[in-house]
């Protein structure tokens, strides 16, 4: 790793999942659709018009392009979920602790994890609430309202977002007590056995 690091190589990391996972599959079919694009185009051009798309998208690249711009903005999972359908017309869902994703033009959901790391739904999560809390520390740093809140008027009041941080909180503390239990249980169980 470190010949590739200083030779600026490109190291594959099998041990980590790629953050945007593009299979093989997909890679050889974003190539014939780019070079039958670039077929039509050129058909276009000749006939005198400009073509309107010069980059070929596969859905799953539409979807991820989609979740990544929408995420950047939204605090919450129904805020991502609305702006999703909105603007793109992507159906979201959350089955079994993960999300899924509906492009408009399919029947089949496409699941985050085979999207990439960064579409699942812990990342997603982790990423509103790192959002949120931004939004709060500019609302109590400032007396005024905070610029974001002024341009895109969030649904939200700070009530709701106040209830989401306390739930989000409580979920944390549940999760720190469970693992203190599991080790409390764990270490009288040890003692047991140590004792004749």
């Amino acid at each position: 790793m470190n010949l590739c690091q200083r030779e600026n190589l490109y190291q594959v990391d099998l041990l980590s999942p790629a953050q945007r996972k593009i299979t093989e599959a997909e890679y050889w079919l974003q190539k014939r659709g780019q070079k039958e694009l670039e077929d039509i185009n050129e058909q276009i051009i000749a006939d005198g018009m400009n073509p309107m798309e010069t980059t070929f998208q596969t859905r799953k690249q539409f979807v991820r392009n989609a979740v990544s711009e929408i995420s950047s903005s939204a605090i919450s999972f129904e805020d991502f979920q609305s702006q999703l359908f909105e603007k793109y017309k992507i159906h979201v869902k959350e089955n079994r602790g993960r999300y899924s994703y509906l492009h408009p033009e399919r029947e089949k959901y496409i699941s985050g994890r085979s999207l990439g790391t960064n579409f699942d739904k812990d990342y997603l999560l982790n990423l509103f609430l790192k959002l949120m809390h931004l939004l709060l520390s500019k609302k109590k740093s400032n007396d005024r309202p905070c610029p974001i809140t002024m341009q895109t008027r969030l649904p939200f009041s700070s009530f709701a977002l106040i209830c989401v941080l306390l739930w989000t909180c409580r979920t944390v503390l549940r999760l720190n007590r469970a693992e203190l239990m599991l080790k409390k249980s764990k270490f009288s169980i040890f003692s047991r056995w140590q004792r004749p």
